[in-house]
């Protein structure tokens, strides 16, 4: 577990510097660890958010969208360019993760009454 750990505290200093070369090997060294076989240059969650429950995912994705064009450091970070079809798949898989995140925390947030 400090093995994972330190190979995930090192990806996330390499992804700050802006260092890819970096960042690519110790992604490959931690989906080898987890035994997990990267699809592209970086693994994306194989989730879609689904109009199944409020808030629907055209508002999510404009808050979000919105809140990632308006704050540098995520727009520099998390490139909005989206995979072709009717499902809210983002073409770089940090920023899907990233939007899987926030949808996902939406609408456990919406649960919570």
């Amino acid at each position: 577990m400090q093995q994972l750990l330190g190979l995930i505290e090192a990806y996330g200093k390499s992804c700050r510097a802006s260092t890819a070369p970096a960042s690519d090997a110790l992604y490959a060294e931690i989906c080898q660890f987890l035994k997990l076989h990267p699809m592209s240059p970086a693994v994306s969650l194989p989730i879609d958010i689904r109009d199944t429950a409020s808030p629907t995912v055209a508002s999510m994705l404009a808050v979000w969208q919105g809140s990632v064009q308006s704050t540098p450091t995520l727009a520099r970070h998390l490139p909005l360019d989206r995979d072709p079809g009717p499902a809210v798949r983002f073409a770089h898989a940090t920023t899907h993760t990233a939007w899987v995140g926030f949808a996902l925390g939406m609408r456990a947030a919406a649960r919570l009454r």
